[in-house]
């Protein structure tokens, strides 16, 4: 299943494959399969989600404020 969601910015999308178990993630032009396997799309998206957080995704809240809502330790 792919996830594309408003917040994302253009060209970022996480897909969990559940076949395989695993998560690709196309974040500013690169594609990640990550290294961990997911029981759940909930569990692969977030892992995604966090990659790209990683990477410098700032999610906004949709009135173009930054959201700390997608993760719990606010980053």
């Amino acid at each position: 299943m792919s996830q594309t969601r408003s917040e994302y910015e253009t060209g970022m999308n996480v897909v969990y494959e559940p076949q395989s178990r695993r998560v690709v993630v196309n974040f500013r032009g690169r594609v990640q399969v990550l290294p961990d396997s997911y029981d759940s799309e909930y569990e692969a998206v977030t892992a995604g989600e966090l990659h790209c957080r990683d990477l410098g995704w700032r999610p906004h809240d949709g009135k173009g404020h930054q959201s700390q809502l997608h993760s719990p330790w606010g980053r």
